[in-house]
């Protein structure tokens, strides 16, 4: 995540934009954009690998909050609503469920 390639990710992600789901599919869904896709799972799988350490006790907040920063809630932010559709029509309730923990506890410690 903090390697140039993973910094170039991140604002390439913070950049994107859509007008609804729709359009976001057919801008950056995997049908249309593989590479969009494997960026944003790359970047979304360690905010969500991190989260479930988190929440198995396997390192603390700070540990957390030093490894993902902001990052992590910008980028949440950025993300959930596309994230909640994804899950509704494709992945299921528990998809990504990790990278929303880590924003809601990663919100608690910046405040």
């Amino acid at each position: 995540m903090l390697s140039e390639e993973g910094m170039k990710r991140y604002f390439e992600l913070l950049n994107m934009e859509w007008k609804n789901f729709d359009d976001f599919e057919r801008k950056y869904g995997s049908d249309f954009n593989l590479e969009a896709t494997a960026k944003r799972y790359a970047s979304w799988q360690n905010y969500d690998h991190l989260g479930k350490m988190l929440k198995k006790g396997m390192i603390n907040a700070e540990d957390a909050y030093d490894l993902a920063s902001d990052g992590v809630l910008f980028q949440w932010h950025k993300w959930e609503s596309i994230i909640f559709e994804l899950r509704k029509r494709y992945n299921g309730e528990e998809w990504m469920s990790g990278f929303e923990f880590l924003n809601i506890e990663m919100s608690k410690l910046r405040r």
